[in-house]
């Protein structure tokens, strides 16, 4: 188990402390540190409202990153491995997958990076000086924005996954076949699974994008 030591120039301790420590020897403690960030991420978000100009400023910086290799790696990935995997396993629900990986790799790496630089110039240290709490007006805006962002992502994959299917064998397939299927993918039910678990999914990837930020070395 690993023990966490403050980080040397951060100020007196406060609810939002696991946003500045560091780890020490052992980083087997980390899920602790974790938990106990999410644990204030969900009261915080639950009793007071986010910092909306904050979230929707994070909301388009992950849809600009993400937007482009979504499209990019939603058509070959659904090939291979969502729509004859994942089809046979999950069915249509399986598409959040590939979607908050995308979302996870770029995305999350401007939280992640946005917040090891905020920790790095002390923006952390100076935000708790000046009475402002942390997880509220730092980590909750990130996180609810990589969970809303990842949601559209889910639906471009469902689209793109389509779009190429009706292009590679439209000749030899009839238009009312092609927009059978793609009712039948995009059912109301398929659709809540959908928005439900890329969020869900989205939701843990901007946590554990906020949390690396937050205590990298």
């Amino acid at each position: 188990m690993t023990t966490y030591v403050a980080a040397p120039a951060m100020t007196q301790a406060g609810p939002s402390d696991d946003l500045t420590l560091v780890p020490a020897r052992k980083p087997a403690r980390s899920l602790t540190g974790f938990l106990s960030m999410t644990g204030g991420v969900l009261v915080a978000a639950l009793t007071r409202p986010p910092a909306v100009r904050e979230f929707f400023r994070q909301a388009g910086a992950i849809a600009r990153v993400s937007v482009l290799p979504m499209c990019m790696v939603a058509i070959p990935l659904a090939v291979l491995i969502v729509l004859v995997l994942e089809a046979l396993v999950f069915g249509p629900t399986g598409f959040p997958t590939h979607a908050v990986l995308v979302a996870a790799a770029a995305g999350a790496t401007v939280v992640f990076a946005e917040a090891d630089s905020a920790r790095i110039q002390r923006d952390i240290g100076a935000m708790r000086s000046r009475g402002i709490d942390i997880t509220h007006g730092f980590v909750v805006p990130r996180v609810l924005a990589t969970a809303v962002a990842a949601v559209p992502l889910a639906f471009i994959a469902v689209a793109a996954a389509g779009v190429y299917f009706f292009s590679a064998f439209g000749k030899h397939t009839p238009l009312s076949l092609f927009i059978g299927n793609l009712l039948q993918l995009m059912s109301p039910l398929n659709i809540l699974i959908v928005v439900i678990e890329a969020a869900s999914l989205g939701l843990i990837a901007g946590l554990i994008a906020c949390y690396r930020g937050a205590t990298a070395t």
